[in-house]
């Protein structure tokens, strides 16, 4: 699975869109974010300060997979 922010790089008060993505997951939870449960998808954030973005996926065997991303 991967998150991806776009910019990564931030003014004050700009927003950067977070995109996610997994295969064979049937849920995706954000944290940091609300990624509505959606296997793949996109949000926006506002941070502001330097903020990690995390998302864990599971499938229907009870695996899981997280990824990470870091706005500043």
């Amino acid at each position: 699975m991967s998150l991806t922010a776009e910019p990564q790089i931030v003014t004050a008060g700009g927003s950067a869109v977070l995109s996610w993505s997994s295969v064979n997951a049937t849920a995706c939870t954000g944290d940091g974010f609300n990624s509505g449960g959606a296997t793949s998808g996109t949000a926006s954030v506002t941070p502001t300060a330097t903020t990690s973005y995390g998302v864990t996926c599971t499938n229907a065997s009870g695996g899981s997979a997280t990824g990470a991303v870091t706005v500043t």
